[in-house]
C-alpha cells in the first residue's frame, strides 16, 4: 500500500498548498486554516495507517468523503452570472472523488484478497 500512502500524502500537501493559494489570492484566512488543519489531518492519518492501518484508512475515508461534500456543496452554490469559471470547486470536487474512489478501490482489493489468502 506505498502507493496509496503516496497518494494521500500528495493529496495532503494539496490540500496545505490551497489553502495557501486561497490566502494568496483572496486573502482568505478561512482558506489557510481550513486547507491547511485538512492537509495536516490528512498527512498524519496517512503516517497511522502504518501502525494502525483499519481505523486510519476509515478515517481517512470520512475525511475525503467530507471534503466531496465541501466541494459539491460549492459548486452547487456557485453563481453562474458572476462571469466566471467555477475551476477552484470543479477541480477539488473532481480530485477528492478521484481519491475517495481510489481508498474505496484498495479497500474492496485488499478484502479480496484476504478472502484469497484464507481459501
Amino acid at each position: 500500500m506505498r502507493w496509496l500512502r503516496g497518494i494521500l500524502y500528495a493529496y495532503g500537501l494539496i490540500n496545505i498548498l490551497g489553502g495557501v493559494v486561497g490566502y494568496a489570492q483572496a486573502r482568505s484566512v478561512a482558506s489557510l486554516v481550513i486547507g491547511g488543519l485538512v492537509g495536516l489531518l490528512l498527512i498524519l492519518l496517512t503516517s497511522a495507517t502504518v501502525k494502525s492501518p483499519g481505523p486510519a484508512f476509515r478515517t481517512l475515508g470520512v475525511v475525503v468523503l467530507a471534503l466531496v461534500g465541501l466541494w459539491g456543496y460549492r459548486f452547487s452554490h456557485f453563481d453562474p452570472t458572476s462571469g466566471k469559471l467555477p475551476m477552484i470547486p470543479v477541480s477539488n470536487l473532481a480530485l477528492a472523488c478521484l481519491v475517495f474512489g481510489i481508498l474505496i478501490g484498495s479497500h474492496f482489493t485488499a478484502v479480496s484478497k484476504s478472502r484469497e489468502e484464507q481459501a
